[in-house]
């Protein structure tokens, strides 16, 4: 059986943990979501990215900001960016696109994309 001491350094490690899971949480919400067009692409064909902010609404990506968009074959390494895209959709909506190289050497392979937001707003 537990000591009076033991219950209390058990409720406070409790309560460090679900503050941490809640803060988690509250990170994980602010960001959006990010997709492809496709599920498989042949080298040399356009690749059409986007986003959007995900279904609570939270501030993932926001109008008057820019996104930074780079796919890494996970493979060769050959990194592939779309231009840089502002975010005009007051819902943080974007997409660019980007063109595999038709180098089956460079171009075949898993890919991993990112998409950073940067605020460029005063």
């Amino acid at each position: 059986m537990a000591t009076p001491t033991q219950w209390r350094r058990r409720r406070r490690l409790s309560l460090l943990v679900l503050t941490a899971i809640a803060a988690l949480v509250a990170t994980a919400v602010a960001f959006g979501a990010v997709s492809t067009d496709q599920q498989d692409y042949a080298p040399g064909t356009v690749v059409t990215i986007s986003g959007s902010n995900d279904a609570t609404g939270a501030p993932g990506y926001v109008e008057g900001q820019t996104v930074d968009v780079t796919a890494t074959n996970t493979t060769t390494g050959w990194v592939v960016s779309c231009p840089t895209t502002t975010i005009t959709a007051a819902d943080g909506s974007w997409s660019c696109q980007l063109t595999l190289s038709s180098d089956e050497s460079l171009a075949v392979g898993s890919y991993t994309y990112a998409a950073t937001s940067t605020d460029t707003m005063a």
